[in-house]
């Protein structure tokens, strides 16, 4: 039992080392092979925290009934120290018991990226101060900004271009004072977490693209009336769906043909909260709230490693990615028949 946990855990942490090194699939298979050291049976043993909890319950009760004769305060320690020793087995307990679904989820996620070819980087110019620098929508978050992670990737259809994705986290402190019936004033914090995502685009990777204007289109839902922007296309419904901020009004009729209009209104029946930037370092970039670009739907785990190394086995495509790159090609499309 105890032996078995002992060699399991050693796997897990290793193999996310592994993981983090893999250089191609094949790396991965190799890794799920070799679990067949624990002959199906690669999950862990939870007799041994079964142990832990009945001897930390006999401590405990032991101590309340030793309190209870005594009154001594040695007793009451123990109560106390007791309970927080179950609260922390109790915690381990369930972490452990996922590690293994994590481990499971981490190896399919990083195959999801070699079927995709994309590519985990780090890179100065995708750091939250180089973005901030270059997009007015990193500028979110009063309390605290973090670039998650970047992915690179190349668009290969009829109009190939250079893209980063990435995961941006931001938190909002709001801060609120009370008085109570007494005329006690009492404040106090809460933080509100967010999380963006999106793909810039490089639009110095397309061959004669020299479009470099600074636009920002925002969606703003005007159920009313018609959104106020710097310019406004002709179309209502692009009116009512967003607004658009720019100091260059030329650039800007180049860049609102009714194709693209057509186009940006689309993108509301797949993205939510969008935001659209152009700017003078030649990017574009497409920023939305939904979490599920590059994400698949895992049907097996390590736990069944036959059907988890034939899922792995397989290429596998991300159908949202795909349509957002499809969505992201229309536009450049049209930006570069125009400019």
């Amino acid at each position: 039992m105890f032996q078995h946990n002992r060699r399991l855990q050693q796997f897990i942490t290793s193999a996310d080392q592994r993981i983090a090194d893999a250089k191609m699939p094949r790396d991965l298979l190799d890794l799920i092979e070799e679990s067949r050291i624990f002959n199906g049976n690669f999950q862990f043993d939870s007799r041994d925290y079964w142990l832990y909890f009945g001897i930390d319950m006999m401590a405990l009760i032991i101590s309340i009934f030793a309190f209870q004769k005594s009154d001594e305060s040695f007793w009451l320690f123990l109560i106390f120290l007791s309970i927080f020793i179950g609260i922390i087995l109790v915690i381990r307990y369930f972490k452990r018991g996922k590690s293994i679904d994590r481990l499971s989820a981490d190896i399919y996620r990083r195959d999801l990226l070699f079927d995709n070819h994309l590519t985990i980087v780090d890179s100065p110019n995708f750091t939250q101060k180089a973005l901030e620098s270059r997009f007015q929508d990193f500028h979110r978050g009063n309390y605290s900004r973090e670039i998650k992670e970047v992915i690179a990737g190349k668009n290969q259809t009829s109009l190939p271009f250079a893209y980063h994705y990435y995961q941006f986290h931001y938190v909002d402190e709001k801060e609120e004072t009370r008085t109570d019936s007494d005329g006690k004033t009492t404040t106090q914090k809460s933080y509100t977490h967010y999380d963006r995502f999106g793909l810039i685009v490089d639009l110095k990777s397309i061959p004669n693209m020299t479009f470099n204007a600074a636009l920002r289109i925002i969606e703003s839902k005007s159920l009313f009336g018609m959104n106020k922007s710097d310019y406004a296309p002709a179309s209502i419904t692009f009116r009512k769906n967003f607004k658009v901020q720019t100091k260059d009004s030329l650039q800007a009729a180049k860049f609102f043909t009714p194709v693209m209009v057509e186009t940006l209104e689309s993108l509301l029946q797949g993205f939510k909260e969008i935001v659209i930037e152009t700017n003078q370092a030649h990017e574009l970039l497409l920023s939305f709230t939904n979490h599920d670009l590059l994400t698949g739907d895992r049907q097996h785990s390590l736990k069944e490693m036959d059907l988890f190394l034939q899922e792995i086995e397989q290429v596998t495509a991300l159908d949202n990615l795909q349509y957002t790159l499809h969505m992201l090609t229309q536009m450049l499309q049209e930006i570069d028949h125009n400019f």
